[in-house]
């Protein structure tokens, strides 16, 4: 026996009003004729007198009654092994739909095996996700309250390598049987268009042939001149902007962006009205910044001209070795701007204008560029059968309580007619007498 909700049962306590009502009720004492009271003991009277109950039986009618009614509320839910069979006959499942840029051309093929899967199983939920792990998330979430059934997640994907992580199976219930539906054939080679860098006479763009065996650099595809980019520095340092910007080309730096302009300032410009860091781009930029390990350790190894701005509307990046703040970042009209407390001819100098373009252009892993795929063995490695209903289960909405209220109204309709029964002798009495 299992109730699924265990907290109506504290309304037992209303058992105890049938018991008072008898106890309590209010006897009529049968009138005998006697010639005399003289030889009667005298007693002391109460207004009320705790008896035995005088209807044992309509008693326990009534309190079978309330029992049951609060029972019902409890949802109870008799669990019998032939309950249990007729459950593990069927099957719950969760149909995990990869939706990412590499499944475009098979889509189509994906929906009809996706419709397939759901007609084969008494309960189907379609979850579609761009990435795999997302998708096993909600997949669990939702087999976590259904009716009950052997509960599987079905992935339906190409399985480039990289989209499965083992790791995320783990975090799956052992219970929950998983299984794979593999789709698309990867291309035997793909020409994959990297990043614009930087160049003498603008920029360039990387192009790679990637293969199941190698990865092939193509040669650089000039692009035409890129603006984005602003290094303000004084007069004197014009000659230092200049190896600066040549040794940050050398270095394979990203080009910038005319979309999301980045100003850095260094010592001894005047700077623009700023205000605090709000944009979407630049809050990322700047916390990648933060992290930079080059930029640390360039900062450690330099001492700041002048403390760098710390107001409320700076965000400090780093400290020279000083303990002074090195460069801070700050919004302008039109730009990110980082402010170098160091000339343009200094070693931070290069790595802060690295690193935030670097920081600009974020992640370049490019996972739906992938060509190889996962092979059978490796996915039959991951496949497991579904477990049996437990009586752990979560049980949904499935409950005994129409069988509860069913003998409440059996129990109702026989306390009616033993009511009518007790009371028939006083009410036939009663017409005598008159």
């Amino acid at each position: 026996m299992a109730w699924l909700n265990p907290a109506a049962l504290t309304g037992l306590v209303l058992l105890a009003g049938p018991v008072l009502v008898h106890l309590l009720l209010r006897h009529r004492a049968r009138r005998v004729a006697f010639p005399s009271l003289r030889f009667v003991r005298a007693s002391r009277t109460a207004a009320a007198r705790l008896r035995l109950p005088s209807d044992p039986v309509l008693l326990l009618l009534r309190l079978g009654i309330v029992g049951l009614a609060v029972s019902a509320l409890a949802q109870p839910l008799v669990i019998v092994p032939a309950r249990i069979a007729s459950w593990n006959a069927r099957v719950a499942r969760a149909i995990v739909v990869d939706v990412s840029e590499s499944m475009k051309p098979v889509a189509a093929d994906a929906s009809k095996a996706a419709a397939a899967e759901a007609q084969s199983t008494a309960f189907a939920w379609r979850i579609e996700a761009s990435d795999l792990e997302a998708g096993f998330a909600k997949a669990v979430t939702v087999l976590k309250t259904p009716p009950p059934a052997r509960r599987e997640i079905v992935v339906i994907s190409d399985f480039q390598t990289g989209a499965l992580d083992p790791a995320d199976l783990e975090r799956i219930p052992t219970d929950i049987g998983l299984r794979f539906v593999q789709l698309g054939r990867a291309p035997a080679e793909r020409i994959v268009h990297g990043v614009n860098v930087l160049s003498a006479d603008g920029s360039r763009r990387r192009e790679f042939v990637l293969s199941a065996e190698a990865t092939r650099p193509r040669p650089l595809v000039p692009q035409p001149a890129v603006t984005g980019l602003d290094l303000v520095a004084s007069p004197s340092d014009a000659a230092a902007v200049q190896s600066l910007r040549r040794a940050v080309i050398a270095a394979g730096t990203p080009a910038p962006s005319p979309q999301e302009p980045v100003a850095v300032a260094f010592e001894g410009v005047a700077l623009p009205a700023v205000r605090p860091l709000k944009t979407g781009w630049m809050l990322e930029t700047v916390l990648r910044l933060k992290g930079d390990r080059e930029i640390a350790e360039a900062c450690e190894g330099s001492r700041a001209m002048t403390p760098a701005r710390s107001d409320f509307r700076w965000y400090t990046l780093c400290y020279g070795r000083d303990g002074r703040a090195l460069a801070s970042a700050a919004a302008t009209d039109s730009a990110l701007l980082i402010n170098v407390s160091a000339p343009a001819s200094a070693f931070v100098a290069a790595a802060v204008v690295r690193g935030v373009l670097v920081a600009r252009q974020g992640s370049e892993a490019r996972p739906e560029d992938e060509v190889r795929t996962m092979s059978s063995a490796e996915l039959t490695k991951l496949t497991r059968a579904s477990g049996p209903v437990t009586r752990s289960q979560e049980f949904g909405q499935t409950s005994d309580t129409r069988w509860c209220w069913a003998f409440v109204l059996a129990l109702l309709a026989i306390e009616t007619v033993a009511r009518r029964v007790r009371n028939a002798p006083a009410e036939g009495a009663h017409s005598h007498a008159a």
